[in-house]
């Protein structure tokens, strides 16, 4: 059955159809893998190109939808910057068909590592949407964004 949905999907649309681009910068081997691994597994999402840039990849797929979701998933099980962006491809109908594109941006990041923000030692307790620290003398907790520390020690 899901061949089936899939055969259908490439016979309406050309071999280049894409909806969304997924933008995978700094990746480990471990994401692309299992961003290719979840496409396989989701009937919804054909990659019909994948383009290799300067300090990454460019996987071009055949729904927008899956782009988003992949995104988030993307997120919530590797550190790094999201940005989620949509922009007007052409109108059908009356109807603005946008296409999107999901930038990840990894940050190699590891918990209980100690890393130097603002000239004092801080120890790194957990990422999400900012990156928790906690001072290495006074103990006091804070959170910054991915963009304001530097990880290159």
């Amino acid at each position: 059955m899901l061949l089936f949905s899939i055969m259908k999907l490439l016979k309406q649309r050309h071999p280049n159809y894409f909806e969304g681009i997924i933008q995978l910068r700094n990746p480990s081997e471990e994401i692309v893998d299992y961003t290719r691994k979840t496409a396989v597994k989701d009937a919804r999402a054909v990659i019909s190109k994948i383009k290799r840039v300067k300090n990454g990849l460019d996987m071009y797929v055949s729904s927008q939808k899956y782009v988003q979701t992949i995104g988030k998933k993307i997120k919530e099980k590797f550190p790094g910057i999201l940005k989620v962006s949509a922009t007007l491809h052409t109108q059908k109908k009356g109807k603005d068909l946008y296409r999107v594109t999901v930038l990840f941006r990894y940050v190699p990041i590891k918990t209980d590592k100690i890393i130097k923000f603002k000239g004092e030692d801080y120890i790194i307790l957990s990422w999400e949407k900012k990156v928790r620290l906690k001072h290495a003398k006074s103990g006091k907790k804070i959170e910054v964004s991915f963009d304001q520390i530097s990880l290159t020690q």
